[in-house]
């Protein structure tokens, strides 16, 4: 049953509403009062919340007119048409609707749209909530942007992605001044199933998510300011155009739809206690392990294999690469064509290539933003490594939470990583928080023939991890005091090759292309 417009006056008052939330975690929402609702069930926009913008947009090089008949109310939904015609010198026309005159005073809650979004080049769908104040910015009356993108879309080869993020300033009217946090995600029939896009904003907190699945958690940090008691409204908007998603072409099919089936606005009950975390189930004892001795897996489920049996990679999976890496002080550009399946293997390869500013190129894989929501088990993966000065394969897995821009504690395990100089198989986990990570543990071996296969591991257990080559240990890290373990961390995985950084550059024997080849990697849990 289709509810209509309700706006209720309250207080906004700050409620800490951060405990039990995690990354992947499906969202408890007791506790909350609808605040705002409009189901768009009449025939016609209401105009005393929205305003629809007639005109030609002047921002990001975007390339549509603004027209209100492409704004339709009708069969309990707001359709937002994009199309092709010429109006007001643009040859595309578009809907954008905004609170901005009506409802601008927008602080804290829970701001959600259901909504289908088109897919297509030059398809810009969002919706976002503007700081009022921003408007004003202009020379001689600089003012703080503020900015949260509770979902974007560009549709080229992006479809399946979604971005949440926030900028921030202080502006003095020049994007360069504006800072942004994001997160990516990935869902599946974007275009052909509504999905709830959301975000739950407090006093030093940002949570966004789809389908009440959080993949942006961000709690205040030295090194990132909040939009604390900033006054803000919403926007829905089908943009075409811009640097982003490029202009329309061909494939492009017009007319399109974003199709919005309700916004709601919720507030929480500061006289409802925040749901506590779901205990983590009761877990056997581990055995003893020792170091080099080989383990027994008696009792352990295979739950994730991949052994490179086809003939490119599972980007249902993977996510490739195509960056020069910022990080490490690293040589490297990593690009899709250096990273091949073949012969029932991913083979990475590294060559001595120009890229941009880059004198290598190498192969970077990782399950970011598809499969990242790992915790606890065994994660292993059999490679051939390559020779030369220089150049590191590393098999590792990150903690989501915290990855590069230190929104969270920061986690890593590196299962394996190898500076071919030497037969010296690395391995460690970090734990920090604010960017200031530390080890939590460290080991090394040495591998014979590390030019032949070899099965590299780590069991992560509540507070436990060990490293192992060929199933024998020699790494193994209990719980001491002053650590802090990464338990309960969602994670993703990543296969790579990286050229310089601690390993200093290669030299006249570091001998390439050089390849780096995995067999399988794989994923147990116990049972």
């Amino acid at each position: 049953m289709k509810l209509s417009i309700l706006i209720v006056s309250v207080l906004f008052i700050t409620v800490n509403i951060v405990a039990g939330y995690r990354i992947g975690q499906s969202v408890d929402y007791t506790g909350w009062d609808l605040y705002f609702a409009d189901e768009f069930s009449g025939t016609s926009l209401n105009t005393s919340v929205w305003r629809a913008e007639n005109l030609a947009w002047p921002y990001s090089g975007q390339l549509e007119y603004y027209s209100p008949a492409n704004c339709r109310v009708t069969g309990g939904n707001l359709e937002m048409t994009a199309k092709k015609e010429i109006v007001g010198g643009r040859n595309y026309t578009s809907c954008r609707i905004s609170t901005d005159t009506k409802m601008f005073n927008l602080t804290y809650g829970r701001f959600e749209a259901r909504m289908k979004l088109p897919v297509g080049k030059g398809f810009w769908p969002s919706f976002y909530m503007f700081d009022k104040r921003s408007e004003k910015c202009n020379a001689t009356n600089p003012s703080e942007y503020w900015e949260i993108d509770v979902i974007e879309n560009v549709g080229f080869n992006d479809n399946d992605n979604i971005h949440g993020s926030w900028w921030y300033g202080p502006a003095t009217c020049q994007d360069a001044d504006q800072k942004i946090v994001t997160r990516t995600s990935t869902i599946s029939n974007i275009d052909s199933a509504f999905h709830i896009y959301s975000v739950v904003w407090d006093v030093d907190f940002l949570m966004i998510m789809v389908d009440n699945i959080p993949y942006l958690i961000a709690n205040k940090t030295a090194n990132i300011p909040f939009p604390n008691n900033v006054p803000m409204y919403m926007i829905l908007d089908l943009a075409i155009g811009g640097a982003w998603p490029g202009s329309p072409d061909a494939t492009t099919i017009f007319p399109s739809k974003m199709i919005v089936d309700y916004v709601r606005i919720y507030k929480k009950n500061p006289n409802v206690p925040v749901p506590t975390p779901t205990p983590q189930p009761s877990r056997a004892p581990l055995p003893t392990y020792v170091y080099g001795q080989t383990v027994d897996y008696t009792g352990w489920k295979l739950t994730f294999n991949e052994d490179f049996n086809g003939t490119s990679i599972n980007k249902s999976i993977w996510t490739v690469e195509n960056l020069a890496w910022p990080y490490g002080g690293e040589l490297s550009y990593y690009q899709p064509a250096n990273c091949r399946v073949t012969g029932g293997n991913l083979v990475i390869d590294t060559k001595s290539q120009t890229v941009g500013d880059r004198a290598y190129t190498s192969c970077r894989i990782t399950t970011r933003n598809k499969l990242n929501n790992l915790n606890y088990g065994r994660f292993e993966a059999r490679m051939k490594l390559p020779s030369g000065k220089g150049l590191v394969p590393l098999f590792q897995l990150f903690g989501i939470e915290g990855y590069q821009d230190c929104l969270q504690p920061y986690y890593e395990f590196t299962v394996m990583q190898n500076q071919p100089a030497t037969n010296n198989i690395d391995s460690h986990w970090y734990m920090g928080s604010d960017c200031n990570a530390v080890h939590g543990g460290e080991g090394a071996n040495t591998v014979n023939n590390v030019g032949g296969y070899h099965l590299y591991s780590m069991v992560w257990d509540y507070n436990f991890v060990m490293f192992m080559v060929d199933n024998v240990p020699y790494l193994i890290s209990n719980n001491n005091p002053g650590w802090t373990f990464p338990n309960d961390a969602p994670s993703f995985m990543v296969l790579q090759t990286s050229v310089g950084g601690r390993a200093g550059a290669p030299d006249a024997t570091t001998i390439l292309p050089a390849s780096t080849y995995v067999d399988w990697v794989r994923i147990y849990q116990r049972v």
